[in-house]
């Protein structure tokens, strides 16, 4: 009984090595995913939603397909851009990818681009967000927004996936909304205002929209960002920031696109740093006598999702 017990394990476990099934023996299978062509890929952090295996990446790595090719959908986003300071312009989006690709074997690096630093002072810039880049494609970090309007130097935003907003000031002076670098990953930013009581800065741009330019006493409002569901639950990307006041109160700021973008600052504050992924930081706020410039909040670094059906 015991011999013919032994045997029937041994062929059990035969049948089961020939399957590819390796249990709690290997966990490192479970990271692998294949299609219904028998392509296998490894990377990332590894989810599903439905019929589908997703791949996310937040830091850099290697998204790898070992046998095989494999068909992917991806979202690619770049980094936001960081706000200006004192009444400053809104930081940009990082730039978008929406995309479809078929893979064959081999190793596809990914670098995930970097939020941008909020300005500290009024005649330096904060940083731009750097660039996400997965194999040959390229998702821009988004540009740093306009400083106060009075430092000629860095009044205007700067360029990038999405452009920062320019700083506002009085004297006459109102910085421009930076450009995009690549119309098919984002818009423009938002105009400064030299009126109204609070002098605001413009609104960073994102893909869906171009920031708001700042109105009167209000500043601008970054672009709203885009809605995607490629992970299985719908949230927002890449939103602009908000631009900051020369004084005011919480009720003239711009605010930051989708609640993920960061909200001007005003009176005595900085502007908020973006949340979620590709954001920009808000614009920073300045005492109403001016003694006082606030710095730009940061941007919020990018990101890289990738997913494929499951294997059949």
């Amino acid at each position: 009984m015991k011999r013919t017990i032994v045997v029937l394990s041994l062929v059990l476990c035969s049948v089961l090595i020939a399957a590819g099934w390796q249990g709690a023996f290997d966990d490192a299978y479970f990271a692998q995913a294949s299609d219904g062509g028998g392509a296998t890929a490894t990377g990332g952090d590894i989810t599903t939603n439905g019929g589908y295996l997703v791949h996310t990446f937040t830091n850099n790595g290697t998204f790898t397909v070992i046998s095989g090719s494999l068909t992917v959908s991806n979202l690619i986003v770049g980094g936001g851009g960081g706000g200006g300071c004192g009444c400053g312009g809104g930081g940009g989006a990082g730039g978008v990818i929406i995309t479809n690709l078929t893979l064959a074997v081999g190793n596809y690096a990914i670098t995930v681009g970097g939020g941008g630093h909020g300005a500290p002072n009024t005649t330096t810039y904060g940083s731009d967000g750097t660039n996400t880049v997965f194999g040959v494609l390229t998702a821009l970090g988004g540009g740093a927004g306009g400083t106060q309007a009075e430092s000629a130097g860095t009044r205007n935003g700067r360029s990038g996936g999405s452009g920062g907003g320019g700083g506002g000031g009085s004297g006459g002076a109102a910085g421009t909304g930076g450009a995009t670098d690549n119309a098919e990953q984002g818009n423009a930013g938002g105009a400064a205002s030299t009126s109204g009581s609070y002098f605001p800065g413009g609104g960073g741009g994102s893909r869906y929209a171009a920031g708001s330019a700042a109105s009167g006493s209000k500043g601008g409002d970054g672009g709203p960002g885009i809605t995607n569901s490629i992970t299985g639950s719908e949230q927002p990307y890449a939103g602009g920031g908000g631009g900051g006041l020369y004084g005011g109160s919480a009720d003239d700021i711009g605010l930051g696109g989708s609640g993920i973008g960061g909200d001007g600052g005003y009176f005595g504050s900085g502007g908020g740093d973006a949340i979620g992924y590709g954001s920009g930081g808000g614009g920073g706020g300045r005492n109403g006598d001016g003694s006082q410039n606030d710095p730009g909040g940061h941007g919020s670094p990018g990101i890289v999702i990738i997913t494929y059906e499951k294997p059949s």
